[in-house]
């Protein structure tokens, strides 16, 4: 579309980014908690449901969960690791 390729390449994640989020969904579909993880997200994006935040804590449990786990079993991820729990909606409040 005419943009400089090094603009849009500057504005990508990191590669490591897309790495702890495909270990983070593998974790979560081989505990078997990919659905509900899935619900309690969609559920925390509707402002009408009165427990739209005990969904979106609920789920954001579970990824800082996951995603300490991988910083720990990883090193070399381990700052893709930080910066996606830093990137939770708890921990931009």
């Amino acid at each position: 579309m005419g943009e400089d390729p090094a603009e849009v390449f500057a504005e990508l994640p990191p590669v490591e980014d897309y790495i702890v989020k495909a270990l983070h969904d593998d974790a979560l579909e081989s505990e078997g908690q990919l659905q509900q993880y899935s619900l309690a997200r969609l559920l925390a994006q509707d402002p009408d449901r009165p427990d739209r935040a005990e969904h979106e804590a609920a789920a954001d449990r579970v990824d800082e969960r996951l995603y300490r786990a991988i910083g720990i079993a990883y090193p070399t991820l381990a700052r893709a690791a930080w910066r996606a729990i830093a990137g939770l909606p708890s921990q931009r409040a």
